[in-house]
């Protein structure tokens, strides 16, 4: 008698039970039949006969089931072993269990749940739970939907029988119809799927009513190995189109999505999203993981389109969706990302199934991920480079491009406008303004192109204005001619009320203030003055080692001072200078006249400073902290290194940049600003005039975005490495909402899509010069004339 022998665990390290519910794995699990003392595997056995009836036996699809499939002893009864009687007399570990040639697992095919013989599907006597009523309730839900869709689909093929469609295509004999359409079997996958560049006239509810027979699409070479692999050609199908409203839906029977205010898409198969779709929620909700100390926040967004394998889409494609019928071809084509699919029916109906409704030309997926794609800030070279690693289809460059600049820039451009213009209004009645400015190039180094400058408002952080120039188009250094520029815009045409002023340490700008605006006081921003003194300081240290250990305490002290001074220039000299006597070990110096004499021998030249002190004749710490716990040495006055922090700090030039630091004005906002403005208009990539002007458009609504109230989630603090402090700090982080102004954007695009309503766009406001078309000025010669004065290497050394 044929035994079928257990898998030995040295040929299989790891193995599962092939059965549908059971969990039993080799090596970790136990039996779960009470008295049993063994759990073995065994192999799917090589007689095709009975190799058949465990495979109906095991709860899975015939053609998922493979020769290396494992089946536990948990399924088998007593009897099915062939040494049985032995195994309860004499059973040790090393014993070889055999199964009868006869042997089926014990399951039953119908219900696919194990019999009484396995308690693990809820034996009372058993320990196992085995599977969740849930998991059952869903299997016979499944089970329940399949039924019924099988008697409607019995329903309408009667119907369709008895009176059978009047059409004009219909009068052909269903044998010539099968004979001019390609044929398909149930288990053959290879059909064939044309492509589409330009953008398709066809929505979701788009259907033919002719048909082409004589063309046939060409087979794509282009496409994925998983999308040629479809090779049965379909005729092409001439498409009647309908005009779609952004408030209408794709479908004639059901309402829109815009239109519906309690459309929520449902997603999922747990019983607890049934229930939320009973009671009509749909709503995802999600938990952003978040490190230790950081606010948990729940997002609750709306799911409205998803990723679907091709494969599985031809799996629903089996029946015609008008009479239920059997299909006799199918064949999907693309444009971009929208899918076609192209069928006719046995009945001889022919239709096209779209994934995306249109809107004029449009289909709106293709658009939406053109607008989506802009507003996250990603560039359409790694779109495209992501889309064809996960072998999708994607719009081509010219198309993205245009769906941009006639439709999501033009809002752009309107939002912004009304934003500046109320912000404008309320300045003009606010009085005196204190506003800050600097610049961005936008390439590293020193081959910038472009330099857009931009004014913020040093109380409200909020974005004023900014304008960009190009070179060739100015005369000098660019940061000058758009920081000049700029203001006079904002003083004389929208006649602002400036009184400060704040910008780095740029001498060109500098000059410029005194000459053309001198009733505008101009501040130097603190940050980039304590910037200045760390870099001078420890470019110091590198010949002076006293001077690194101090380097952090006196930047830490100028900051201190402008900080303290409240406005009063001559009390922040004061203060700043007297870390000259503190770091000597002199606290108290107002009546001591040797020091100052020795400083008075220190002032080289015609160095005004340190003056002798009026405002401040002492360290303002406590009389012993400076003695606690003190590691670092101090100076002395003859030593060098204290001659050197003394040149650094009292420089004439230096005391007079840190006078214009009074105000304690810095531009950290402005700065942060700018690193927004990267996400979108990164330094590596170039880009036009135009989509410059509109990208920052772009990052300034969504920095005034920030700025309200509203649109903070909350805050956490992290560890953070600084580099400048050479240590760890706390730092805060602010959780902001990023989406509700994009959502805004891409509703007004979408109804001026289907309004086709086009605005056009005129960035002269921000371009005051024309753009010339070279910003070197040198015409370019022809190919003939280059290609003439290229020499080699050696000819150039001849001539030389």
């Amino acid at each position: 008698m044929d035994v079928i022998k257990d898998s030995k665990l040295s040929a299989i390290n790891m193995g599962y039970c092939a059965v549908q519910w059971c969990k039993n794995e080799n090596g970790k699990s136990k039996s779960k039949i009470d008295g049993r003392k063994f759990l073995r595997f065994f192999p799917m056995p090589k007689d095709p006969k009975l190799a058949k009836s465990w495979k109906l036996r095991i709860g899975r699809r015939p053609e998922d089931v493979t020769t290396k499939m494992l089946v536990c002893s948990d399924h088998f009864k007593d009897e099915d072993f062939a040494n049985h009687m032995k195994i309860k007399l004499f059973y040790h570990d090393k014993m070889h269990i055999k199964l009868n040639s006869t042997a089926i697992p014990n399951t039953d095919s119908e219900t696919l749940e194990l019999s009484k013989h396995f308690p693990s599907v809820g034996d009372a006597n058993s320990d196992s739970p085995g599977p969740s009523k849930r998991s059952r309730k869903r299997v016979r839900r499944d089970l329940a939907s399949v039924k019924e869709f099988i008697q409607e689909q019995e329903i309408i093929l009667e119907a369709r029988l008895e009176n059978p469609p009047v059409d004009a295509d219909i009068d052909r004999s269903t044998d010539d119809l099968l004979s001019t359409a390609t044929s398909f079997s149930e288990d053959d996958n290879s059909l064939s799927v044309s492509t589409q560049t330009d953008l398709c006239l066809c929505s979701c509810t788009c259907s033919a009513d002719r048909i082409s027979q004589s063309s046939r699409p060409k087979l794509a070479s282009s496409q994925t190995d998983a999308v040629a692999q479809y090779r049965t050609a379909l005729p092409t199908v001439e498409i009647e189109c309908q005009d779609y409203d952004f408030e209408t839906s794709s479908s004639t029977s059901s309402q829109s999505e815009s239109e519906d205010p309690d459309y929520q898409p449902f997603h999922g198969d747990s019983e607890q999203c049934w229930e939320e779709l009973e009671q009509g929620k749909g709503r995802r909700t999600t938990k952003m993981k978040q490190p230790r100390g950081r606010p948990v926040v729940k997002k609750t967004y709306p799911i409205s389109w998803a990723i679907i394998s091709l494969q599985q889409l031809y799996l629903l494609f089996q029946f015609c969706l008008d009479c239920g019928s059997r299909l006799t071809s199918r064949a999907a084509r693309f444009s971009g990302a929208t899918i076609f699919m192209d069928y006719i029916c046995c009945f001889g109906h022919k239709r096209t199934w779209c994934s995306s409704p249109s809107y004029h030309r449009y289909t709106h997926i293709n658009s939406l991920l053109s607008f989506s794609t802009t507003l996250c800030g990603i560039r359409f070279s790694s779109m495209k480079h992501l889309m064809q690693l996960c072998e999708m289809p994607f719009i081509s460059k010219t198309v993205f491009n245009g769906h941009r600049k006639k439709w999501l820039f033009p809002v752009i451009y309107k939002m912004y406008n009304d934003e500046k213009l109320s912000i404008m209004s309320k300045l003009k009645f606010a009085g005196k303004l204190s506003i800050s400015g600097d610049a961005q190039y936008d390439s590293p180094g020193f081959s910038a192109k472009m330099c857009t400058y931009t004014i913020m408002n040093s109380e409200t952080n909020e974005i004023i204005d900014f304008i960009v120039i190009q070179k060739g188009q100015y005369e000098g250094e660019l940061e000058k001619q758009a920081c000049q520029l700029l203001l006079e815009i904002l003083i004389r045409e929208h006649e602002l009320d400036v009184e400060i002023f704040v910008t780095d340490r740029h001498t060109g700008i500098g000059a410029m203030m005194r000459e053309n605006f001198p009733a505008v006081y101009h501040a130097f921003d603190v940050w980039h003055m304590a910037k200045s003194l760390q870099k001078k300081l420890t470019a110091c240290a590198k010949k002076h080692q006293k001077v690194g250990s101090w380097t952090q305490m006196l930047v830490r002290h100028f900051w201190w001072s402008c900080r303290e001074c409240k406005g009063n220039v001559d009390l922040l000299i004061e203060m700043f200078h007297s870390c000259l006597f503190h770091i000597l070990d002199i606290h108290n110096w107002g009546r001591r006249q040797k020091i100052h004499s020795q400083f008075g021998e220190l002032r080289v030249g015609s160095r005004p400073y340190p003056t002798r002190p009026v405002l401040m004749k002492q360290c303002y710490h406590t009389q012993h902290c400076h003695r606690e716990g003190r590691e670092i040495p101090w100076f002395n006055v003859e030593d060098e290194d204290f001659k050197a922090v003394f040149k650094i700090i009292t420089g004439t030039k230096f005391t007079n940049d840190v006078k214009k630091c009074s105000k304690f004005i810095h531009t950290r906002k402005l700065e942060s600003f700018h690193s927004l403005k990267l996400s979108y208009l990164p330094k590596s990539t170039g880009f036009t005039m135009a989509t410059t002007v509109i990208l920052t458009m772009l990052a300034a609504i969504q920095n005034n975005t920030y700025l309200k109230s509203k649109s903070k989630l909350g805050s956490y603090s992290i560890r953070q490495w600084s580099r400048a402090n050479k240590e760890y700090l706390i730092k805060e982080r602010t959780v902001y909402d990023d989406t509700t102004f994009k959502k805004e954007i891409l509703q007004n695009t979408f109804l001026n899509l289907s309004r086709k309503e086009v605005y056009h766009l005129n960035i002269s406001p921000y371009v005051r010069k024309p753009i010339p078309k070279t910003f070197h000025g040198k015409s370019a010669p022809s190919r003939e004339e280059l290609q003439a004065k290229k020499q080699s290497r050696l000819t150039q050394s001849q001539k030389t």
